[in-house]
């Protein structure tokens, strides 16, 4: 039997090279409205990075439609780590198929509240792309 793996890649700032914030606008009511990319104090979900990664992993349903298509597949999901540690404005940003972009959004939304960046001793919306590969050997 074929096993079929669901993989996250994570990034720490997804524009290295764009500007430290963006303006927000309307959706500012929880913070002074700007969205940083790279923060002094960086979020964390609970239990660091491998605990992000078992939580995925044990969190995923690999969609049938992938274990036709030998190799891998990466959806690109965007999401911002909101002062209270809350994951809002999840988006896809780049997509494999329908069920899985849906399965990548699912998981999202079922995450744990991370803990908080932090700029200037000041906590901070922080925004993350977070690639989460489909691979099927």
């Amino acid at each position: 039997m074929k096993k079929f793996l669901a993989i996250a890649f994570f990034l720490c700032a997804n524009y290295v090279f764009a500007q430290d914030t963006i303006s927000t606008g309307k959706d500012s009511a929880k913070s002074d409205g700007k969205i940083f990319t790279i923060v002094e104090e960086m979020p964390q979900f609970p239990g660091g990075e491998k605990a992000m990664f078992k939580f995925i992993a044990d969190s995923i349903q690999y969609p049938a439609d992938l274990k036709e298509i030998k190799g891998r597949k990466v959806v690109y999901v965007n999401f911002v780590v909101d002062i209270d540690g809350s994951l809002t404005g999840i988006k896809i940003l780049r997509g494999v198929t329908k069920s899985a972009d849906d399965e990548v959004m699912r998981v999202m939304k079922l995450m744990p509240k991370w803990t908080p960046g932090k700029q200037n001793g000041k906590t901070v919306r922080v925004q993350f792309n977070l690639p989460v590969a489909f691979e099927n050997k």
